[in-house]
């Protein structure tokens, strides 16, 4: 019951939003409204991908973060 969408607007830190598109737990599309909520937050499908996508696809979710955090300091 927890919902913290309405605040979504307000976060300012540069944002990178993953998901995994065969994740049933978490779909996609929670994924593609927060990015819409968020402003200038950025959406990486990884497909395959499901709910553990940081561990089954860890070095491609290290190299969009890795870039993540480059581009906000760069």
């Amino acid at each position: 019951a927890h919902d913290v969408a309405d605040g979504l607007g307000t976060v300012r830190s540069p944002t990178l939003v993953i998901a995994g598109a065969q994740d049933r737990a978490i779909p996609a599309t929670q994924g593609e409204r927060i990015t819409a909520a968020v402003p200038d937050a950025r959406f990486e499908l990884l497909d395959p991908g499901a709910h553990l996508a940081s561990v089954e696809r860890a070095d491609e979710v290290n190299r969009l973060i890795s870039d993540h955090l480059e581009d906000r300091d760069g």
